[in-house]
């Protein structure tokens, strides 16, 4: 399934009310970004999305 990028800030304005809802049970977020790219600027790239997901999360990161 295939989102748009407006809709991930659409989900975290909703996050308040998803946790007050489901509040005493336990819920999880699983999040996947892939990057497609076959080309030699691809480990360059990687590194750059890395460096602005980890401003979000020490566990978020592009792995191979």
């Amino acid at each position: 399934m295939n989102q748009e990028p407006s809709q991930i800030q659409d989900l975290a304005d909703q996050i308040p009310e998803i946790t007050k809802t489901a509040a005493g049970r336990k819920l999880k977020y699983h999040l996947r970004i892939e990057l497609k790219a076959d080309d030699e600027a691809a480990p360059e790239i990687a590194n750059k999305l890395n460096k602005f997901l980890k401003n979000v999360s020490d566990d978020l990161q592009l792995k191979e």
